[in-house]
């Protein structure tokens, strides 16, 4: 990131943003040009991103088609007596998209619903698992392959570093001046699966075969070279059908499967008969449950 560029987009405007819809409660604010992103984080979430960033380095220099967050930095705020610690990544969209839709999507069901008060009261929600209505996201042959194996080698790190409880973020960006509207918008989705409109991926497919190696990765990023994700070439995303544009990234990715998620786990199970349909459970059941329920998805 050129540094004369980043401090324009932060310093070139007010932050916008506000106290996180998530149960996490933390603040999360926008660059004035909607290009990068900043979240407050718990000192325990300081503590243990800062356990795994060699390992996080090394796996985003060496997987350039990653959806994780690209983290850009880690910071404190220090007001008086209190510090609060806070990361800066990239935003999922990129500037300038006209997000008509929203999901945020686990694959597990208890309480995975947006209130229906939040759906009425505002243009755009970040709707959940038991929203997302019988579609599926149509990116053609060669990107589904690729898709589906970038989502499998991510899950696998998060997996790896004791992670669980992420999300697969998906935008949704209509043709300009052809918004569908009921029935038409399943159809819309309907029509890529038949006309093949995204099967034109962005880069060869079998782009994804292997990683990168650290060297070859280091010397790009030290020569300042760009990187631009296979999943980011149409409009900064990924071209479904009809000229719909998808927007995607795994989110919330400092989540341990520590004491208080393990007493989580044993709960809801208690509670709800069964582990198959909550949110919490251990890191490799989750990143399973995860990556299939992506491939159910992803035509």
């Amino acid at each position: 990131v050129d540094s004369s560029a980043f401090a324009k987009a932060v310093l070139g405007g007010p932050l916008k943003g506000s106290r996180s819809a998530g149960k996490s409660g933390s603040f999360f604010y926008f660059s004035h040009d909607d290009q990068y992103c900043f979240k407050t984080l718990t000192s325990s979430e300081c503590k243990f991103f800062r356990s795994i960033l060699p390992a996080y380095q090394e796996y985003m220099l060496t997987h350039p088609d990653t959806l994780l967050p690209r983290f850009l930095g880690l910071f404190k705020l220090r007001f008086g007596a209190s510090t609060t610690p806070f990361v800066c990544m990239n935003n999922v969209f990129p500037k300038g998209a006209e997000l008509h839709e929203m999901f945020d999507l686990k694959g597990s069901t208890v309480g995975r619903f947006t209130d229906e008060e939040k759906k009425r009261s505002a243009k755009l929600v970040v709707m959940k698992d038991l929203d997302f209505p019988p579609r599926r996201i149509a990116v053609g042959a060669a990107m589904r392959i690729m898709l589906n194996g970038q989502i499998a080698a991510d899950a696998k790190f998060l997996q790896q570093a004791g992670i669980m409880d992420y999300s697969f973020l998906l935008g949704v960006q209509y043709p300009r001046g052809a918004v569908p509207e009921g029935d038409d918008v399943a159809a819309a989705w309907a029509g890529a699966a038949a006309d093949g409109d995204g099967d034109t991926p962005t880069a060869a497919a079998g782009a994804l075969a292997s990683p990168e190696s650290s060297e070859t990765a280091i010397r790009r990023a030290l020569e300042g070279d760009e990187v631009i994700s296979v999943f980011q070439g149409c409009e900064g995303g990924t071209r479904g059908p009809n000229d719909i544009v998808f927007f995607f990234g795994i989110i919330d990715i400092l989540q341990q499967y520590n004491m208080v998620k393990r007493s989580e786990t044993a709960f809801k199970s208690l509670a709800h008969g069964t582990k198959s349909g909550i949110s919490s459970v251990d890191p490799e059941k989750y990143a399973s449950r995860f990556v299939a329920y992506m491939e159910s998805l992803i035509d």
